[in-house]
C-alpha cells in the first residue's frame, strides 16, 4: 500500500482528507497523488442559464488554481513526494479513469454538497472497483494507523477484501479487534479471521455478539467508541443496491455517524 490517491477540492471536507492522506503517506512511506477534479456545469439550451454555468466553471478554475498552490506549498512543508492530476467531469468517473496503480483512496464518508460531489460516491466507487477506500468523516483532523483498529467482520467476499486490503495499516495498530455481530444468515467464524491475521504476524482479540437486539452498526460504534479506535474496517455494501436504499444498511449508517476513518472494501 503505497500510492495513495486523494480528492482535492476546495470544499469543508478537503481538510479531513488531506490530514489524514498525509498522516497515512507518512506511515506508509507512500507517494501522495492529488486529484484536483472540476465538475462540468450542466449546460441548458437557455442562453442565460447557459452563460451562467461558464461563468460558475470559470471561477471554478480560479479557485482550483489558488487552491492548488495552497495546497503544493502544504505539501512542501510536509516533505511528502506527490503528483499532481487535474481532470474535469464526472467525480467518480474521474477517480475511476485515475487509479489504475492507486492502494488506497481517501474520501469524505459524506461529500459535501457545496463540493458538487455526488453524495452516493462512496457506495459508487465501493461497487466499481477493488481499489479499497478510507474515508474520512470531515471533523477529523488527524489518522494514528498505530492506535487501536476495529475490524467488523460477517466472513463475507467483501469482508475478506478489506481484511486483506487493512493489512499494511493493521500490522501498525498497537490493538485490533475483531467483532462479529451474528445475524441471521451469517456463515462467517471471527476466529478464521483471527487465524489469517495471526498468519501475517498480527495479533487480535475477538468479540462476539449473539443475538442482537440493535442495528449491527450501533454495536460497531459502541465497540469502536470502547477501545478508542482510530481506524474501522469492514467490507462495505454486501447488500443489493435496492435492499440499501429501503432497508439502509450497516454501511451507510457508519459513513453518516462514524467519528472515526473507515476503510472499506466491496467484492467486485
Amino acid at each position: 500500500m503505497k500510492n495513495i490517491l486523494v480528492m482535492v477540492h476546495d470544499d469543508p471536507g478537503q481538510e479531513a482528507r488531506l490530514q489524514c492522506a498525509f498522516d497515512a503517506v507518512r506511515a506508509l512511506d507512500g507517494h501522495l497523488y492529488c486529484l484536483d477534479v472540476i465538475d462540468y456545469p450542466v449546460v441548458v439550451s437557455d442562453e442565460y442559464s447557459a452563460f451562467s454555468a461558464g461563468i460558475i466553471f470559470v471561477e471554478d478554475t480560479e479557485q482550483r488554481s489558488v487552491n492548488r498552490t495552497v495546497v503544493e506549498q502544504r505539501l512542501k512543508v510536509e516533505g511528502l513526494p506527490y503528483s499532481w492530476i487535474e481532470d474535469n467531469g464526472d467525480f467518480a468517473a474521474s477517480i475511476e479513469r485515475n487509479s489504475a496503480l492507486i492502494d488506497l483512496i481517501v474520501i469524505n464518508t459524506r461529500p459535501s454538497e457545496r463540493s458538487g460531489s455526488d453524495q452516493h460516491l462512496p457506495a459508487k466507487l465501493a461497487r466499481k472497483q477493488d481499489i479499497p477506500l478510507l474515508a474520512v468523516p470531515a471533523g477529523v483532523t488527524s489518522f494514528d494507523p498505530r492506535g487501536p483498529a476495529l475490524v467488523a467482520w460477517d466472513g463475507s467476499a467483501s469482508a475478506n477484501q478489506a481484511l486483506q486490503a487493512s493489512l499494511p495499516l493493521l500490522r501498525m495498530a498497537s490493538k485490533v479487534t475483531i467483532i462479529s455481530v451474528a445475524e441471521r444468515g451469517d456463515s462467517g467464524d471471527a476466529t478464521e479471521a483471527a487465524v489469517y491475521l495471526s498468519r501475517h504476524d498480527i495479533g487480535a482479540e475477538i468479540k462476539m455478539i449473539e443475538n442482537p437486539t440493535m442495528p449491527v452498526s450501533t454495536y460497531l460504534l459502541d465497540e469502536a467508541e470502547a477501545i478508542g479506535a482510530s481506524l474501522c474496517v469492514l467490507g462495505a455494501y454486501d447488500h443489493s443496491p435496492l435492499r440499501e436504499r429501503l432497508f439502509g444498511g450497516t454501511t451507510e449508517r457508519l459513513l453518516e455517524h462514524s467519528p472515526v476513518p473507515l476503510l472499506l472494501a466491496h467484492e467486485n
